[in-house]
């Protein structure tokens, strides 16, 4: 939620985006950020593992609560989620069930990739700001195998999956996971300490 207010803190300046939080014995009336210039709430609910039975409860809880306290204020309400595969058909169509129900509001949802592109439209110092700079060519020329030792080490001491899949990575994998060019020039630049792995 607090990164969630991060970034649109960052790209709706001049208090356009405003964020809430709990306060006292009110709680924040069900409402974890308002954008004034586009009279939208949002609820963020981003849990570890997301189940149907818990998500449907929460919308339902979080839209009915909002509209007592805050509904003259708000045309749009937002369910923003983390799950990067997407919602499951009972929540979708909650959500759809909730939009044509109340007239006058629209229900939607955010998800990974929406926030993602909220937050790649930032400048760049914000983006770095919130990300931590971009590791640079020397960066990678001073990476040794002591400053991994203690990535390795922990690795190590994790169980091995269950099913593991050795099948070869595909020469396309950057393209198939829909990967920046940015990002596939740090993961090629990684690759240049991949002899170490054999040491």
């Amino acid at each position: 939620q607090d990164f969630f207010a991060d970034i649109m803190e960052k790209g709706y300046s001049g208090g356009d985006f405003m964020r809430v939080r709990p306060w006292g014995s009110s709680g924040d009336r069900k409402n974890d950020g308002y954008l004034k210039s586009r009279r939208t709430l949002f609820q963020v609910y981003a849990p570890n593992e997301m189940t149907e039975a818990e998500a449907l409860r929460k919308i339902e809880e979080d839209f009915r609560g909002a509209l007592p306290y805050w509904e003259k204020y708000f045309d749009h309400w937002v369910f923003v989620h983390n799950d990067p595969h997407g919602l499951g058909p009972g929540i979708t169509r909650k959500l759809l069930e909730l939009d044509e129900v109340h007239e006058g509001v629209e229900v939607r949802s955010w998800s990974f990739n929406d926030l993602r592109e909220e937050l790649f439209r930032l400048r760049d110092e914000d983006v770095s700001a919130l990300l931590g700079p971009a590791p640079s060519p020397r960066d990678f020329g001073r990476l040794g195998f002591e400053k991994l030792k203690v990535v390795l080490v922990t690795i190590g001491r994790q169980q091995p999956p269950v099913a593991l899949d050795l099948s070869p990575v595909p020469a396309n994998k950057v393209e198939i996971n829909r990967l920046s060019k940015n990002t596939e020039i740090l993961i090629n630049a990684g690759r240049r300490k991949s002899p170490l792995a054999l040491l």
